[in-house]
């Protein structure tokens, strides 16, 4: 599985020790110790059970709520815990990968409507990738997160400012290793496969972080299409452009 974290932490302190959390936040490093918050402010908390089987809301998940709701955090408990990362990769695949490759803020993705349609297709496709997997992500969740991402404060996704500032970025948690793991279970994913392969992203290994040795379930074009960043003055039509000697399919 694509969720590896709790497994290893499991191997280590046991399974019935293992929680796994997801924070949906804007908010980045400022400095050490240091984290400025833009906006939102939401974690959810399931159980951790092997093989990542749906898992009822247990006792102890109610009594860590309690100790966040006590101090103003809002909190989500759930049964799915891969359900809730396939969700949250809703918003991470588009909005990470596209921030890099075409230098733009969340705000002027979704202000775009050539770069809004880029990021309604990825959304799509993790919805199937997610399919293929056995969890279910409806288009009224799809059309949640692009509202709430239009209501949002101009953001720089953390991986455009990793890459700005020529920090190591998770390409692999979050593009690669997905990737895969639905392409294994017979996913086909164009759109998801061209941003992954993306130079701003893909780039040397030394912008990348903790790459999986696990090879792609199929193979990618060779001469993948290349998505020219926003410019000002420019057209956002003219942004998807194919390398010399491909197509666009």
């Amino acid at each position: 599985m694509v969720w590896e974290l709790e497994e290893q932490v499991a191997r280590i302190v046991g399974p019935e020790r293992v929680l796994g959390g997801l924070c949906f936040v804007c908010a980045n490093k400022a400095g050490p110790g240091h984290i400025r918050q833009w906006d939102y402010s939401s974690i959810f908390l399931a159980e951790y059970i092997s093989g990542y089987k749906p898992c009822e809301i247990t006792w102890r998940m109610r009594e860590i709520a309690d100790d966040f709701e006590r101090a103003g955090i809002p909190i989500e408990l759930g049964e799915d815990l891969p359900l809730a990362r396939w969700r949250k990769l809703v918003w991470n695949i588009p909005f990470n990968g596209l921030s890099v490759v075409l230098n733009a803020t969340t705000d002027e993705l979704m202000t775009d409507r050539y770069a809004r349609s880029l990021v309604e297709q990825l959304m799509g496709e993790v919805a199937i990738a997610a399919r293929s997997c056995d969890r279910v992500i409806t288009d009224r969740f799809i059309q949640k997160m692009l509202q709430d991402t239009a209501k949002m404060k101009p953001y720089r996704t953390s991986m455009k400012i990793d890459y700005e500032e020529r920090r190591p970025l998770e390409v692999e948690a979050i593009l690669g290793n997905p990737l895969r793991v639905a392409q294994q279970a017979g996913a086909n994913l164009p759109m998801i496969a061209m941003l992954y392969q993306q130079p701003e992203v893909s780039g040397c290994p030394a912008v990348r972080t903790g790459r999986s040795e696990l090879p792609l379930a199929l193979p990618l074009a060779p001469h993948p299409t290349r998505i020219q960043p926003l410019t000002p003055g420019f057209s956002a039509a003219r942004r998807l452009a194919p390398a010399p000697g491909a197509g666009v399919k």
